[in-house]
């Protein structure tokens, strides 16, 4: 899938809008938060390690020498009190996520992209494990509770996309689709038109040459790795879900499927006012800048959240020298690097010329951002409750507490 086919955005776009018009106005959804969450972990599970790939091999060719050392005792033993830690995965996460934008979140793995991805759709695990700290997130202004209370259920309104391609092995890929489109919307007043959704997300996609096949899974051959992550994401298109928090949708796809895939988000959150947040790894330039805010994680903590454009020029401000647009090197990248090894990144390419030193540690980097002006931007609501009020029958039966269907994810 090089390009997008004919104009398969086009008849997606097609498909919101007569939806749109059939259906009436949707909720418009303003996500902030302001929280930290702390899980209780065995201390040996407790590793924020950034590991690069020399390291991985270095590893794996030491790794028979330290078994025969540990056999003969000159090893030294791993302690077997395995004592539980307080260990911060979000530290003091706050910012605005917008309806109409989509946000991308970059960070290295185990860095807090999966936690906060779960904490904006409602999904963090609570309890013995887990624990929130701050005032949380809210939805235009209301807890998940408070909207409970007004009869509007979030995990309608906001959808987790998780890494994992989870299916039923055994129904094929156009059944997929279909199964999940017709138990989490409500029964279709016109049903040509859920027609018209599933073969336009199922175009959008390119999975029209492999609809009748089963997905499967690690015992059953059925589709391929790529064909079920596309699978994962259709899930995600044709639920009528006003946020999407989509973690790492980009594994086992190439770069121009995920290019098609972020452009159909960026059409969908324009179209239907609906709020995306993903999480990619190493995403490309083209991927790159097709996003509207970019925000940034080191060891949980943001060190920017802001509009894309501007994140170099805080960077800038701060003492870093980012690569200029006309200098080859990727933006993206050096973003990815320097939020993994700060230092090394500075002392790499050098300073801003006139600035002092960089902050180099996740404490400092985490000031600064606070510090900056951007930052009280980013942080400011323009939304209220009421854009949340279910004023459609449709909008009722979709995303209320009492609606005809559970939710699809």
């Amino acid at each position: 899938m090089a390009a997008l086919e004919g104009d398969k955005l086009g008849d997606y776009v097609a498909v919101l809008r007569a939806e749109a018009e059939a259906n009436g106005e949707l909720p418009k959804v303003e996500i902030k938060c302001d929280l930290s969450y702390t899980l209780k972990l065995p201390a040996s599970k407790v590793d924020r390690t950034i590991v690069t790939v020399p390291e991985v091999f270095a590893s794996a060719a030491l790794a028979p020498i330290r078994g025969v050392a540990g056999a003969l005792g000159a090893a030294p033993k791993a302690d077997s009190g395995d004592t539980i830690q307080h260990f911060k995965v979000l530290q003091n996460v706050t910012g605005t996520f917008r309806p109409g934008e989509i946000t991308l979140v970059l960070a290295p793995p185990g860095h807090g992209k999966t936690s906060l991805l779960k904490a904006l759709a409602h999904q963090l695990r609570m309890g013995a494990i887990g624990s929130v700290d701050g005032a949380g997130v809210t939805y235009n202004g209301l807890t998940a509770e408070e909207l409970h209370e007004r009869g509007v259920d979030v995990a309608r309104l906001a959808a987790y996309v998780e890494q994992v391609d989870t299916h039923l092995p055994f129904i094929n890929v156009g059944e997929t689709a279909k199964f999940i489109h017709d138990n989490a919307t409500p029964t279709p007043t016109d049903t040509s038109l859920h027609a018209r959704k599933l073969e336009a997300v199922t175009n959008l996609l390119a999975l029209e040459g492999c609809v009748d096949t089963i997905v499967g899974n690690d015992l059953v051959r059925g589709v391929s790795g790529g064909e079920k992550k596309r699978v994962t994401i259709s899930e995600a298109l044709v639920t009528n879900a006003r946020v999407l928090c989509m973690d790492e949708i980009s594994t086992g796809l190439d770069a121009a499927v995920t290019f098609n895939i972020v452009a159909a988000l960026k059409a969908w959150a324009r179209t239907t006012g609906g709020c995306a947040v993903v999480a990619l790894l190493q995403p490309t330039p083209e991927v790159f800048n097709q996003f509207d805010d970019l925000m940034l994680l080191r060891e949980g903590a943001p060190v920017y959240h802001g509009p894309l454009d501007k994140a170099a020029g805080h960077f800038k401000s701060i003492g870093y020298a980012p690569p200029p647009p006309d200098g080859g090197e990727d933006i993206a990248d050096w973003y990815v690097n320097l939020v993994a090894q700060p230092g090394k990144i500075y002392s790499r390419s050098g300073s801003n010329p006139g600035a002092k030193d960089a902050p180099v540690t996740t404490k400092a980097l985490a000031a600064a951002w606070r510090a900056s002006p951007l930052c009280g931007e980013q942080e400011k609501t323009a939304r209220d409750a009421s854009e949340l009020e279910l004023k459609t029958d449709f909008a009722m039966k979709q995303y209320g507490v009492a609606g005809g269907h559970p939710p699809g994810q």
